[in-house]
C-alpha cells in the first residue's frame, strides 16, 4: 500500500455530484441572463425615441421634490420663455368608451399637446399625425390608435384611417395607427396602463381646465443640444418666480381697477339727484293705532295737533307728515284707473306708488311742483277727491297730453271715488339712486289716511339730528303710548342705500393697497438681483465709454418688461373680473377706460419706484470695483 498515489475520483463515478453542478451553473447563467436582459430594457437601453437623453418632464415640485403635474397656461408661459428647452409637450389621462360593432370597450388613453409625439420624434405607421390645427376645443375630437387596439378591435384594417367611432356618445375620426414598437411615453407610471388611443388636449386660455391653478397636465420638454437638466431647471424657476411677479402685478392691477371703478360709483352716487333735497332733513316714524285712533278722524286731529307743535320747535323751518317716504323702506303700490284709459283687463292698467302726504310735505323735501298745484288745507275729508302724480306717471300713461283735470280711480278699478288729477311734480327716486325712476302718486292725508306716518322735519341749521329730543319730546307730549322709532336724517338714509358700494371700494381698496405692497416688493428684489447679476458688465460698459442713460436703460429694459407683462395680463383679467361689479356700479362702465389706464398708470409709477434703489445703485458703482466683483 505505500507508495500508491492518490486520485479524485472520476465524475462519471459521481454523477449526482455532476447534475448538481450543472444545474446550478444553468441557473445561475439563467438568471443573470434575465437579470441582465431585464437591466438592458429598462435601465440601459436608450427609450426608443430620437435623441431620449434630451428629454425631460417638467412640472411644479411636490413636497418630496419631484415634478409634479402643471397647469396649461404655465406650460404656455415656460415655452414663451424657455431658452433651454425647444419643445414643449403636454399629456392627461383619458378613459374613454369605445363603442364598435355594437360592443363597449373602456380603454386606457391619454389626451396630448398636438406635438407631443414630434418631440419625441416618433410619426404613425399609418395615417398622419396631429396638427396645430387639431388642438383646439372644437376640433380636438380626433383620434391616434394603438397598433394593438388598431388589430384586435379593427382586423389590422388599413383602410381604418379617416373611420368615423363613437366614444362617450360623440363621434370621433380616426387619423392615424403607431407604430408597434412605439412605447408610450410614462403613460404606465403616471396613469397605471399603457395608452391604447390618443386624442388632442384642445385647450386654449379662455377654457375652465386652463387656469394656473388647474394643475392636472404632465409637462415634458426635450433639452437644447448642449443644455443640461440644471441648468434648464435653474431657468424654469427663474421663469416661475418673474410668473408670480406678473405675476402679483395682474392681481394688484385688477383690484385697482375695481377699487377705482367703485370709487367713481360712490363719487356718482353722492352727484345724484333723488329728485328731493335730503339736506338738513330729520325723519322720525311713529304709528296711530289702537282704540283712540280708529277712526279716520281722531287720526286727523293728532296729525294737526302734532304738526302746529312741531313747527313750533326753535330751529325748525318746516314740518309735514307722510305714510311714505323716499328711501324709508316702506312702500305702498296702487292700480292707477284713469277715466276713459282703462284696459280692457284694468288689472293690466299700471300699479303707481302711493304718498299719502300733508299739505306741506312737497315744499318742506323740496319736490317742485312742475304743472297744476299741490295741495292746501281746503282738500279736506269734505272737499272734491283730488291727487297729485309724478312727471314719470303722466309721461306713461299720458304722454304729451296734459293730465291736469283727468279723473283717475286708485286701488280697486270699481270702488272708491273719481279723483281729479290738480298737479304733476317733479320725480323722486324711491329706494335706489341706481334704479330706473318709478311712476308714483300723492293723496291728500285727510282724504286717505294713514295710521303708520313719517314726520319730516326741515332744520334751519346743517345738523337735523339735534332736533331728534324735541321731536320725540313733541310727540310724548301728545300722547306718551304713541310709538316713536326709525329717528334719521334723510342724507343718512340716502347714504344707508349704498352702503353695499362704499363696503366693496373699502374692500377692494384694501386688498388693492396690500397687492401693489407686495408687487412693488417682489418688483424691487427681482430687479436688485438682476443687477447684482450684471454688476460686472455694467463695470465693463461703463468702463467701455457707456454713458449712466445706457445703464439706466440696461437696468430698465429687464425690470420694465416684467412689469409691460403683468399690466397686460392685468388689463386682461380686469376687463373680465369687473364685469361682476355691473350691478355694483353706477354712472361708470364696468370697462371704463380712463379707470383701467389710472390704474395702469399707478401700477407703472409703483413699478419705476421700485427700480429707483436699484438704478442708484448701479450708476454709484465704480468701474474699477464692478469690474473685481464676483
Amino acid at each position: 500500500m505505500a507508495g500508491r498515489a492518490l486520485r479524485a475520483p472520476h465524475a462519471a463515478a459521481r454523477p449526482g455530484f455532476t447534475t448538481a453542478a450543472l444545474v446550478t451553473l444553468a441557473l445561475g447563467i439563467g438568471a443573470n441572463t434575465a437579470i441582465f436582459t431585464i437591466v438592458d430594457a429598462v435601465l440601459l437601453r436608450p427609450l426608443p425615441y430620437a435623441d431620449p437623453d434630451r428629454l425631460v418632464t417638467v412640472g411644479d415640485r411636490n413636497p418630496e421634490g419631484f415634478s409634479s403635474n402643471v397647469g396649461f397656461a404655465t406650460v404656455l408661459d415656460w415655452r414663451e420663455g424657455s431658452r433651454t428647452i425647444e419643445s414643449f409637450a403636454m399629456m392627461r389621462s383619458w378613459l374613454p368608451t369605445l363603442v364598435t360593432n355594437g360592443e363597449a370597450e373602456r380603454l386606457p388613453a391619454v389626451r396630448v399637446s398636438w406635438n407631443y409625439f414630434d418631440m419625441m420624434g416618433v410619426r404613425p405607421a399609418l395615417g398622419r399625425p396631429f396638427t396645430i390645427d387639431d388642438d383646439r376645443p372644437d376640433h380636438w375630437r380626433v383620434l391616434l390608435l394603438s397598433d394593438a387596439l388598431w388589430r384586435h378591435r379593427f382586423g389590422a384594417d388599413p383602410s381604418v384611417v379617416g373611420r368615423i367611432v363613437v366614444m362617450n356618445d360623440r363621434e370621433y375620426r380616426i387619423v392615424g395607427v403607431m407604430p408597434a414598437s412605439f412605447e408610450p411615453l410614462d403613460a404606465q407610471r403616471y396613469y397605471n396602463a399603457d395608452a391604447e388611443i390618443w386624442a388632442p388636449i384642445g385647450y386654449d386660455l379662455n377654457g375652465d381646465s386652463s387656469c394656473r391653478g388647474c394643475r392636472h397636465l404632465r409637462g415634458f420638454g426635450r433639452l437644447k443640444r448642449g443644455v443640461t437638466v440644471a441648468d434648464a431647471t435653474a431657468e424654469m424657476n427663474t421663469i416661475l418666480d418673474q410668473m408670480r411677479r406678473d405675476a402679483d402685478l395682474a392681481l394688484a392691477l385688477v383690484l385697482l381697477a375695481g377699487a377705482g371703478l367703485m370709487l367713481r360709483t360712490v363719487v356718482a352716487l353722492t352727484h345724484a339727484d333723488p329728485g328731493f333735497h335730503a339736506d338738513r332733513i330729520l325723519s322720525l316714524q311713529f304709528s296711530l293705532v289702537g282704540r283712540a285712533y280708529a277712526e279716520d278722524p281722531a287720526v286727523i286731529v293728532f296729525q294737526n295737533r302734532a304738526l302746529e307743535k312741531l313747527r313750533a320747535i326753535p330751529g325748525v323751518e318746516g314740518a309735514a307728515l307722510a305714510g311714505q317716504i323716499p328711501f324709508g323702506g316702506n312702500a305702498d303700490c296702487w292700480g292707477f284707473h284713469v277715466n276713459g284709459r282703462m284696459k280692457p283687463n284694468p288689472v293690466d292698467d299700471p300699479c303707481v306708488e302711493r304718498y299719502g302726504i300733508s299739505p306741506d310735505y312737497l315744499r318742506v323735501m323740496g319736490v317742485p311742483v312742475l304743472n297744476g298745484r299741490a295741495f292746501t288745507d281746503a282738500d279736506t275729508a269734505a272737499g272734491q277727491a283730488v291727487i297729485v302724480i309724478s312727471q314719470s306717471t303722466a309721461k306713461t300713461v299720458w304722454g304729451d297730453e296734459n293730465p291736469i283735470g283727468s279723473q283717475v280711480r286708485i286701488g280697486g278699478h270699481t270702488r272708491g271715488p273719481w279723483r281729479t288729477i290738480i298737479g304733476v311734480v317733479a320725480d323722486v327716486h324711491h329706494d335706489d339712486l341706481t334704479e330706473p325712476l318709478a311712476p308714483a302718486m300723492y293723496t291728500p292725508q285727510t282724504q286717505i289716511t294713514d295710521s303708520y306716518l313719517t314726520a319730516v322735519v326741515k332744520a334751519t341749521t346743517r345738523d337735523a339730528a339735534v332736533l331728534a329730543a324735541p321731536v320725540r319730546g313733541v310727540l310724548r307730549e301728545l300722547d306718551p303710548t304713541v310709538p316713536v322709532y326709525d329717528v334719521a336724517t334723510l342724507s343718512s338714509l340716502i347714504e344707508k342705500s349704498g352702503a353695499q358700494r362704499l363696503f366693496v371700494m373699502r374692500l377692494l381698496a384694501g386688498f388693492a393697497i396690500v397687492s401693489v405692497l407686495l408687487a412693488a416688493i417682489g418688483l424691487y428684489g427681482v430687479v436688485s438681483h438682476g443687477v447684482a447679476q450684471r454688476t460686472r458688465e455694467v463695470g465693463v460698459r461703463v468702463a467701455l465709454g457707456a454713458q449712466r442713460g445706457d445703464v439706466l436703460r440696461l437696468v430698465l429694459s429687464s425690470g420694465l418688461s416684467l412689469v409691460a407683462l403683468g399690466v397686460a395680463g392685468g388689463l386682461a383679467a380686469a376687463f373680465a373680473a369687473t364685469r361682476f361689479l355691473g350691478t355694483l356700479m353706477f354712472g361708470v362702465s364696468p370697462v371704463d377706460p380712463p379707470t383701467f389706464a389710472a390704474a395702469a398708470a399707478l401700477l407703472i409709477l409703483i413699478a419705476l419706484l421700485a427700480h429707483w434703489v436699484p438704478i442708484r445703485r448701479a450708476l454709484r458703482n465704480e468701474p474699477a470695483s464692478a469690474m473685481r466683483a464676483d
